[in-house]
C-alpha cells in the first residue's frame, strides 16, 4: 500500500489460498489476504489509498496491478453537510448560552446597584455629625481575689539568669 503519497509499505504475502503471512501483527486484524485477493475490514477513510499487487520473480519484484480505494463521494458530501449542519447547531446552543449568562450578568448588576442606592438613601447626608448609635454592649465584673498568693501571677516563678562568661 501507498502511505502519504512517497511510501510503500507491504502487508503482507500468500503463497496459495490458505497460507498467508502479515508484515505487521495490527495487519492481520485489518485485511485478510486470501490467496491473489485482498480483503479491507471495516473500510475507513485513513484506508482510501492507492494499493499494489506485486509478485516475486527471479529475485526481484514485479507490480502486476493496482488499485485506487476512494470513498463515496455522495457518503462524503453527505457527511460534510452533516458535519456543517453539527457545527451550526453547536454554535447556535452556544451563542443562546452566552446570551443568556449576559442577561444574568445584566440582573445581578441591576439588583445589586438598587441595594447600594436603598443602603445609600438611609445613610445621614455627608458633612453632619450625626453619630451612629453606640455599640450595645454589657459589662461583665469578675469576682475580685484579695489574697495576692491566689493570682495568676503569683504562681509564676522566675528562673535565676545569669549572662555566660567568656
Amino acid at each position: 500500500m501507498e502511505i502519504y503519497s512517497q511510501f510503500r509499505a507491504g502487508i503482507g504475502r500468500s503463497f496459495s489460498s490458505a497460507d498467508s503471512t502479515y508484515y505487521s501483527p495490527g495487519f492481520e486484524t485489518k485485511f485478510s489476504i486470501l490467496g491473489t485477493k485482498l480483503v479491507i475490514k471495516n473500510v475507513t477513510a485513513e484506508d482510501c489509498r492507492l494499493y499494489f499487487c506485486a509478485i516475486k520473480r527471479g529475485g526481484s519484484i514485479q507490480f502486476v496491478e493496482s488499485f485506487h480505494v476512494i470513498s463515496d463521494p455522495r457518503a462524503e458530501h453527505k457527511s460534510k453537510n452533516q458535519q456543517s449542519d453539527h457545527a451550526v447547531s453547536i454554535s447556535l446552543s452556544l451563542n443562546a448560552a452566552l446570551v443568556f449568562v449576559v442577561i444574568c450578568l445584566s440582573c445581578v448588576s441591576l439588583s445589586l446597584k438598587r441595594r447600594i442606592s436603598k443602603y445609600q438613601a438611609n445613610l445621614p447626608p455627608a458633612g453632619t455629625s450625626e453619630r451612629l448609635e453606640a455599640p450595645q454592649y454589657e459589662e461583665i465584673k469578675l469576682p475580685c481575689r484579695s489574697a495576692p498568693a491566689e493570682s495568676v501571677y503569683s504562681q509564676v516563678q522566675l528562673l535565676p539568669f545569669t549572662l555566660p562568661q567568656s
